[in-house]
């Protein structure tokens, strides 16, 4: 399952609110120019401005009763059966329920259930509010991703969406016994998969600079001699497979790549990476 299935995006740019329903692990974002593709996945990359739903059949309904008793118990037995009625009977109005719905979803269950029980709205809506997940950990990648081939030794440098980083954390895990959880092995031989037999390694191009190459057979080249659709790998490479983000958007993942290679890259993620 992907982290997550339906999201609400609201109040950014001329984009009012919009709801995504349906989303796979992987799903793609089409439109001709100016149409608010980059509004809606900067939406997705803040929590401000986005909020995940929750489809009524993943709802638990004894969890929900549970959190809104808090410990305590019916005063009537057949109160139970009638919370439950009731709050299933609601939820079933929308397929999906969003988190800024659940005023409009207590007040629903209340004027159902008056004619039987009071219930508590503050416990009705931290019932409710416990039912929802949290929001996944995005990071949104930028359409302009470029970073510099040669760099200082920095094993602390953090990497950033437009892959500045990178080098440093290449040379880093390749020296590492314990390869940062196989995470160079792992760009390494996606990398050759992906380009069709092409590899990279980082070294030292002069004292204290490190130096992006690639290589294919015995033809190395430095990094600056090739094109960007090399370097625009690797930082997808890296946030698809090592990141510590769950979900990767990614602007215009076309950027500088053959055909080919899209191809090819987008069936290894389908395959490999457990990503969203």
């Amino acid at each position: 399952m992907p982290p997550f299935t339906d999201i609400v995006v609201h109040s950014h740019k001329g984009l009012k609110r919009a709801e995504l329903l349906d989303l796979q692990r992987i799903n793609s974002i089409c439109g001709a120019n100016n149409t608010g593709k980059t509004t809606v996945m900067e939406c997705l990359s803040d929590q401000k401005k986005s909020i995940v739903g929750l489809r009524n059949n993943k709802i638990n309904l004894s969890h929900l009763e549970q959190v809104y008793l808090s410990g305590s118990t019916w005063r009537v037995e057949r109160f139970s059966t009638l919370f439950r009625e009731n709050v299933d009977s609601v939820l079933k109005e929308k397929v999906v329920w969003f988190a800024d719905e659940i005023s409009t979803l207590c007040e629903q269950v209340l004027t159902r259930v008056s004619q039987y029980m009071a219930l508590n709205r503050t416990n009705l809506e931290r019932a409710f509010i416990n039912q929802f997940p949290s929001p996944p950990d995005v990071i949104l990648l930028p359409a302009k991703r470029s970073f510099r081939s040669n760099v200082a030794v920095n094993n602390t440098e953090p990497i950033k969406p437009d892959g500045a980083g990178i080098v440093n954390f290449l040379f880093a895990s390749k020296n590492s016994r314990k390869d940062s959880g196989g995470a160079h092995s792992g760009i390494a031989e996606a990398f050759q998969f992906i380009t069709g037999g092409w590899s990279f390694d980082v070294v030292f191009v002069e004292a204290n600079t490190l130096g992006l190459m690639f290589q294919k057979g015995t033809r190395q080249l430095p990094a600056d001699d090739c094109g960007a659709g090399f370097r625009e790998l690797l930082v997808l490479l890296y946030f698809s497979l090592c990141g510590p983000q769950e979900t990767v958007l990614i602007e215009e993942p076309e950027n500088h790549q053959h055909p080919e290679i899209q191809r090819r890259l987008l069936g290894f993620l389908r395959a490999s990476s457990q990503k969203q």
